[in-house]
């Protein structure tokens, strides 16, 4: 059984008309029996069942069928089970889930006799008084059931596009707002032996290079996403390679030698009081 085009949250109710059920009982008649249907308990990661819905078959019994006979004029209603889809990256970017399962058909309280042309034939045949346990159907409880494969498509509600938009919206935010860090500039003054003043401005893009006397590097000025301005001594001093955050006011020593032979040391810190001019900090920068 299949069906398709049903929207999330939608009553349905459908009526499969002019069944037919054929008896597999070969070589006994079915004096009487109850059909039964309901919805085998079914899950899946995709959505959630709350309930399994109510299904019913009429007319619900049956009388006199004919070893390997068939029956016509039964009608299966169905109503659908609640069903809630399960929110999930996987899910949203599709159109519609598919529900399985099995719909289960019980024939219950069956009486059957044995058919009297075929034990005429048999004890023609073989002169048997009595049916060879092969051909004795096995009843448990005196049930039959049969488990018929069940298909629904169901399209999401409208809550996947609202979804939808809203990932998008969020996801174009943050690239906002990572550009926007990347690319906003701190402005502050770099003051060498609290003599030398220099000015700059930096993105997280940038750095600035300082330099002692125009030809050594001390080290390398950059600031991070967060705003800070760190500094990274250069392979020129004594301590090569580590990182310091740099605060407003606050002085750090840089040691290094000068011709391989004096040990020199300088002062640095930064300011936030920016100086007239100012220098852009567009790639690596040398000053001093």
């Amino acid at each position: 059984m299949r069906g398709f085009g049903f929207e999330e949250g939608e009553k349905i109710k459908e009526t499969f008309s002019d069944l037919t059920l054929k008896s597999n009982l070969y070589p006994y008649i079915i004096k009487s029996a109850k059909l039964d249907v309901h919805l085998d308990n079914f899950a899946s990661s995709d959505y959630s069942v709350k309930s399994l819905g109510t299904q019913s078959i009429s007319p619900s019994t049956v009388s006199n069928v004919s070893p390997e006979g068939e029956v016509t004029g039964f009608s299966v209603i169905f109503n659908m089970p609640e069903i809630t889809p399960n929110f999930s990256f996987n899910t949203i970017f599709k159109e519609d889930f598919s529900i399985g399962g099995n719909l289960v058909l019980e024939v219950s309280q069956v009486d059957i006799m044995l058919d009297e042309n075929y034990m005429n034939n048999l004890n023609a045949l073989f002169a048997l008084q009595s049916v060879p346990e092969i051909f004795k159907p096995i009843l448990k409880d005196k049930k039959i059931v049969t488990h018929i494969p069940l298909e629904i498509k169901m399209k999401y509600g409208q809550w996947r596009l609202f979804v939808l938009i809203g990932i998008l919206i969020v996801f174009f935010a943050l690239i906002f707002v990572l550009v926007f860090l990347l690319l906003k500039k701190k402005c502050f003054t770099i003051v060498l032996n609290n003599r030398d003043y220099q000015s700059v401005c930096l993105s997280a893009l940038s750095s600035y290079k300082v330099m002692y006397d125009n030809s050594i590097e001390l080290g390398k000025i950059k600031k991070t996403l967060t705003g800070d301005v760190r500094f990274t001594y250069s392979k020129f001093t004594a301590t090569p390679n580590v990182n310091l955050k740099l605060s407003g006011g606050v002085q750090i020593n840089i040691e290094f030698e000068e011709d391989s032979l004096r040990k020199n040391n300088v002062t640095l810190m930064i300011t936030d009081e920016v100086q007239k001019e100012v220098i852009s900090g567009s790639g690596d920068e040398k000053y001093y």
